[in-house]
């Protein structure tokens, strides 16, 4: 079957679409959005109630900060 993913609160997903495997499992990468609190990600197969997936963002210190000189002004 197919699935479509939607992420909300400024979420992504790695694909807007993916197909079950021969278990019927779908799997997608939700990457949640910046700022804390609860997030959500739905996942919509035609002719079934959309499923909803929660999670919830808590602020912390930045894991890695990368300069690049293409936004490195001085």
């Amino acid at each position: 079957a197919k699935v479509r993913w939607e992420a909300g609160n400024g979420g992504s997903v790695s694909s807007v679409e993916t197909t079950t495997d021969a278990r019927g499992i779908a799997s997608v990468r939700w990457t949640l959005g910046t700022v804390a609190g609860l997030q959500n990600l739905t996942a919509h197969v035609a002719g079934l109630a959309p499923v909803i997936f929660g999670a919830n963002a808590v602020p912390d210190r930045a894991a890695r900060i990368r300069f690049t000189p293409d936004l490195v002004r001085v």
